[in-house]
């Protein structure tokens, strides 16, 4: 299993790289409370919210069932890099996210 200090350095590590402030809630509330304020798909500001939610939760079951399955274990710090690093070549392809903020750009390298 993956071990809470580890998913709390993870989710730390994106959320202060991102320069988005989220609140502290359970991972289900969480998640509730994403869709609901960031529901609106048009507002290209709301992207990288959603994408860091479902892409820190894939890579964390990811991990999560590599460490069960294979007795793979990746650190902490390798995971968040690897989320951090997914979700900027997502907002590099195309011109997808042209309409990102300035500061969003900058945070992702984009």
């Amino acid at each position: 299993m993956f071990p809470v200090t580890p998913l709390c350095f993870v989710w730390g590590n994106i959320t202060s790289r991102s320069g988005i402030r989220w609140p502290h809630l359970q991972w289900q509330h969480l998640i509730q409370w994403t869709a609901r304020r960031y529901s609106n798909k048009k507002n290209c500001k709301f992207i990288i919210p959603k994408l860091i939610l479902s892409t820190t939760v894939y890579h964390v079951w990811y991990e999560r069932n590599r460490r069960s399955f294979q007795e793979h274990h990746s650190s902490a710090a390798t995971v968040a890099e690897d989320i951090f690093q997914f979700i900027r070549s997502l907002l590099g392809q195309g011109n997808t996210f042209a309409g990102l903020p300035p500061s969003q750009k900058r945070i992702w390298g984009v």
